[in-house]
């Protein structure tokens, strides 16, 4: 029998009467938050009052990030090896050497600002009271683990870990002096010190920068010129096995190697555009922002959309921290990327030839603090570890022999939580003024971008610097005996900013931030850097719509920015040869006819990279083969450092030594591109198969998606009135759960560069 027309629409209109999207209720101190998830499963919520919308973030996150949450905050403490077993042990004792105790992160808890604190305590609860349901991911259950209740003190460490990880920079130094001592025991002190100053430049004129010079004048201290009273460490007894490790400890390769290996946060990078109107086809501001975290499953970030008393924030949130750490709000969007400031210096402390927990500082023996941390092993018996710190930083490795100890400083030790403090500002600010007060609060090296609907744009290079000893080089560690300490900080307005720029944008990519910024300990910056391309493509057009600063975007996914510099002496180089030498010609034609981007097939692109490998050998490795491994060949000898011998007298860096013992550089070209041939004729005699391949983005169990230089999240927002036009990706998806529509519904919009809404509005 069939039903009748007022039974079919009744049934009608109760199924429209029915949300459309997921909600959930929660009451928090008999208050209500509303938890609506949209078509990807980000929650949407809303509150009436700070402490039920950040107690309902913390349900939210919970509800999508389970183990993650364990795992981070395992990760965050040096406990991994707990459930992963031994092959994590390594990186739970570089952990504990070099983060806070709980004692300290207490501490750290109870001078936090208030705000600050509620909103990690409300998280905290929000947290547990999904885990006092039940119903565990089945990864509890396949270690037979009950997890703790969660403590605001987990999430404080979580958040320190992270301003750590992406917010750091510096502690090269150990790997300098190793450079130096070979150096000199291979040249001689006057010939090393010409090698090391060309390799280890202190500033490249035509370094791309974020800020051009007409936007702030160089401060005072910028022009300085470091002594080299540390250099004498180089002429040291030293244990080279002891350097290596200090220099190991001090880089985190151990932890970054592991977490790459289970998933956990290990990158730092990150790419931002922003556009004033006046570059802006609509006359609406655009920001971009793209932070590079790598890929994992799920990803290390999560999306969410908080409503409530004086805040209306959607964005990106690391699962353990409350709130959007970047997005929008009404009024304006913001971006960051990781500023690479040396804010860390190693320090060589002089030891009690008779007692080693003992040192000299400022004419004084001193007891160095020590303790020892019990490492728990799955499947193993529990591993002891004595920690020891001087007034410096942790100990990161012993050199009793030589009667050194090599420590960790740190600049924005104890100012974590305040990045924390600036952020939640940042969900809540309504004009450029109250978004540069929230930077000015941040010690680690960020850079923050923000665009305003009223149409300002800003950029901060936030850090505080250490003021260092102008009679000690940067480069290399300085003596803990008390002469080289810091001399304070450089001050916030003395570091690089802007307010609606000349030019009328914005752009980085970890680069230099303004022309008279120095390279510190190591030089990461010169004048081959991926930044070009962006403003390449800027500056081709007098305004961008949307779209196509949405493309540039996929432009920079493959461009191969080396290729940009070096290529044209390539070209030139063959010139001489390609009338009588058809192979040269062939080459040539190819190289030529190649736009520079690293896409399948390209046999220019695979010739390129063989070829780049080529020309280094020919510069460098008859001098320096005995003095660096080969990842340290490549690390140090960087494109900009062949450029500079390319470009001669005519280099941004001229340089003293003359590594070509007196070749042109077109004959360095040459022989290097006659070797690369040679090589790859060796591997494959056709050359039509010699085209390059390019890698995947791996998100297992699911299928990878194509590699490109892309960002971990990606979000673009237009400032248009009366509503914002925004859009963001976070593949493979918002939950860890493989039985969930959400766990990979992002992944293939990501790999065809397409984007889903990012709305204020809640979902009906």
């Amino acid at each position: 029998m069939r039903p009748s027309l007022p039974v079919l629409l009744f049934s009608l209109a109760l199924a429209l009467a029915q949300p459309r999207f997921p909600q959930k209720t929660i009451t928090v101190d008999g208050e209500t938050a509303t938890i609506v998830r949209d078509d990807f499963g980000v929650p949407h919520i809303s509150a009436p009052s700070e402490r039920a919308l950040f107690y309902a973030n913390g349900y939210a996150v919970a509800e999508d990030r389970l183990w993650q949450l364990e795992r981070y905050r395992r990760d965050a403490t040096g406990r991994m090896a707990e459930i992963e077993g031994k092959t994590s042990l390594e990186r739970d004792r570089e952990v504990r050497r070099r983060m806070y105790t709980r004692d300290e992160i207490e501490r750290l808890w109870d001078s936090a600002d208030p705000g600050v604190k509620l909103a990690f305590q409300a998280y905290a609860d929000g947290i547990n009271a999904r885990l006092q349901e039940g119903n565990l991911p089945a990864e509890f259950t396949k270690r037979s683990l009950t997890p703790d209740a969660w403590s605001v003190l987990d999430s404080v460490a979580i958040g320190v870990v992270m301003a750590h990880r992406f917010g750091s920079g510096g502690g090269g130094e150990v790997n300098n002096l190793k450079t130096l001592r070979k150096l000199k025991q291979k040249f001689g002190n006057e010939k090393a010190r010409t090698i090391f100053n060309d390799l280890y430049w202190r500033n490249d004129p035509r370094a791309p920068t974020t800020i051009a010079a007409e936007d702030m004048a160089a401060p005072a201290w910028s022009q300085a010129t470091p002594g080299e009273a540390n250099w004498k460490l180089a002429d040291l007894r030293l244990s080279d096995a002891a350097l290596e490790r200090a220099e190991s400890r001090a880089a985190q390769r151990e932890i970054l190697a592991a977490n790459e290996r289970l998933g956990l946060p290990t990158r730092w990078g990150s790419y931002a555009i922003v556009l004033a109107p006046g570059k802006s086809v609509t006359g609406n501001p655009i920001l971009i922002g793209g932070p590079q975290m790598g890929f994992a499953t799920p990803q290390i970030a999560h999306e969410v959309h908080l409503s409530g008393p004086g805040l209306n924030a959607i964005g990106m949130g690391f699962a353990g921290m409350p709130g959007v750490l970047i997005g929008h709000n009404p009024d304006l969007a913001w971006t960051t990327t990781s500023g690479i400031d040396d804010l860390v210096d190693v320090f060589a402390e002089k030891l009690d030839p008779q007692n080693k927990h003992r040192y000299q500082f400022k004419g004084e023996w001193k007891e160095m603090a020590c303790r020892v941390e019990t490492i728990l092993v799955r499947g193993a018996e529990p591993e002891k570890l004595e920690v020891c710190r001087t007034v410096h930083g942790p100990v990161i490795e012993w050199d009793e022999p030589a009667g050194v100890a090599y420590t960790l400083a740190a600049a924005f030790r104890g100012k974590e939580l305040e990045t924390m403090r600036a952020i939640l500002g940042f969900n809540r600010a309504r004009t450029i003024q109250e978004f540069a007060q929230g930077a000015s609060l941040i010690w680690l090296s960020h850079n923050f971008f923000v665009a305003t609907r009223t149409g300002d744009i800003g950029y901060w290079h936030c850090s505080r610097p250490p003021l260092r000893n102008p009679q000690y080089d940067p480069r290399l560690p300085l003596p803990g005996t008390g002469e080289s300490e810091w001399q304070g900080f450089i001050p916030f307005e003395q570091m690089p900013q802007v307010i609606n720029p000349q030019r009328g944008y914005l752009v980085n990519w970890n680069n230099k931030p303004a022309p008279w910024w120095p390279n510190f300990d190591a030089p990461v910056w010169g004048e081959i850097f991926r930044i070009h391309r962006i403003e390449q493509l800027i500056q081709a057009r007098p305004k961008l719509t949307f779209e196509q600063a949405r493309a540039i975007l996929v432009d920079i996914g493959v461009n191969d920015p080396t290729a940009d510099y070096l290529k044209p002496y390539i070209l030139r180089a063959l010139e001489p040869v390609t009338a009588s030498n058809a192979a040269a010609r062939r080459i040539a034609d190819v190289l030529a006819a190649w736009d520079n981007h690293a896409e399948d097939d390209s046999v220019a692109k695979s010739i390129f990279d063989n070829w780049v490998r080529a020309v280094r050998e020919v510069i460098w490795r008859e001098d320096l083969r005995d003095v660096f491994s080969r990842s340290d060949f490549d690390r140090v000898l960087q494109p900009s450092a062949i450029l500079h011998i390319l470009e001669g007298a005519d280099s941004g860096v001229p340089l003293n030594y003359d590594a070509l013992h007196g070749k042109k550089p077109g004959e360095a070209i040459t022989q290097a591109m006659v070797l690369t041939i040679a090589e790859m004729q060796k591997k494959e005699p056709n050359p039509y198969r010699w085209g390059y391949r390019q890698s995947s983005i791996d998100f297992k169990p699911l299928p990878p998606i194509p590699s490109t230089n892309r960002g971990t999240y990606i979000q673009i927002v237009e400032l248009a009135r009366p509503q914002f036009r925004a859009v963001s990706i976070l593949p493979p998806g918002q939950s860890e759960d493989p039985a969930s529509p959400h766990f990979g519904d992002q992944r293939e919009l990501a790999g065809y560069w397409k984007f889903k809404p990012m709305r204020l509005s809640f979902p009906d």
